[in-house]
């Protein structure tokens, strides 16, 4: 088995996923601001490591649980970073051999496209955002989100390290 994700910085997973419906939240962020929103998915990543066993405890030492969660990360055959995607999916063919190693130039365009009007909407619900609240949940959302923000800068280091290894092999 192997298992593999691609992590996304957390302020820029959390505007995301805000403009995709509250994605990770649902109905009880419906209406409710970015920072609200934000409070809901915080420690998202611990969440996505270590499983649902240990999100009571987590809210209590989430700081602590890090370093679990890392190690978890470091078992994936593949770890990608979002802002990172040209070399990540040139790292994951590499990895896996597909194709002989060479992408399709498909992999490097926008493939997850929403209908015309969800687009609009969203267009239209992030201009607001960065009107009105989005400085003010960048610099709350940093100091509430410090176990994803360690978790991402881990996938960082351990994405930059396999890439790194591939290409001194080759």
């Amino acid at each position: 088995v192997a298992y593999i994700t691609m992590l996304r910085e957390p302020f820029e997973r959390l505007v995301s996923g805000y403009d995709d419906h509250y994605h990770d939240c649902g109905k009880r962020c419906h209406g409710q601001d970015l920072l609200y929103y934000g409070k809901q998915i915080q420690g998202i990543y611990l969440k996505f490591l270590l499983g649902s066993a240990k999100m009571r405890e987590m809210h209590y030492n989430a700081s602590k649980l890090v370093p679990l969660a890392v190690s978890r990360l470091e078992q994936f055959t593949f770890v990608g970073i979002l802002e990172e995607w040209d070399l990540s999916v040139c790292l994951c063919h590499a990895l896996f051999g597909y194709r002989r190693g060479m992408p399709i130039n498909a992999e490097f365009t926008a493939i997850r496209s929403s209908s015309k009007h969800n687009a609009i909407t969203i267009q239209v619900r992030s201009k607001q955002l960065r009107q009105d609240a989005i400085e003010r949940a960048r610099k709350n959302y940093h100091s509430m989100a410090l176990a994803d923000r360690d978790i991402y800068n881990a996938a960082f280091q351990l994405f930059n390290r396999r890439l790194n290894q591939y290409h001194n092999r080759s």
